[in-house]
């Protein structure tokens, strides 16, 4: 088993946006695959379902390239005070954030709706998703 180092107290919000934190403690879990990581933090919630479920670990990697234009992403969200796990899209002075979940309501209108974001300084890519997983309990 590889032990993975998740980010306490931060979990990703796969819906609306959660509340921002600084914290950095962790706690342990395992998986039976080794991937290079940065950040691992805890899904929360279902609009990135059927691909990301809530209480899954996400391993996110940083990098220095700009081009994430249609990937699955952790963007903080620094004036609102939100972290949320979304597919980006980014627009002239906009970024939009989608979600996978393309559930409806009755009368059609998606459960999960883009959120559009304006594209400043108040936004900041973590970095992009490259795995997840559902911790394996060790007993």
């Amino acid at each position: 088993m590889i032990p993975y180092q998740v980010i306490s107290e931060q979990s990703l919000s796969a819906g609306y946006g959660n509340g921002y934190t600084d914290e950095q403690e962790t706690y342990t879990v395992y998986w039976d695959k080794d991937v290079r990581y940065d950040y691992a933090a805890e899904i929360e919630g279902n609009s990135m379902e059927p691909k990301f479920h809530s209480g899954d670990i996400a391993l996110i990697r940083k990098t220095h390239v700009n081009d994430y234009d249609g990937c699955v992403c952790v963007i903080d969200d620094i004036a609102n005070q939100r972290v949320y796990i979304k597919k980006i899209h980014i627009e002239d002075t906009h970024v939009r954030l989608e979600s996978l979940n393309k559930d409806t309501y009755d009368n059609g209108e998606l459960i999960y709706p883009d959120i559009l974001l304006e594209n400043t300084e108040n936004l900041r890519l973590i970095g992009k998703v490259i795995d997840s997983f559902k911790p394996i309990e060790i007993k």
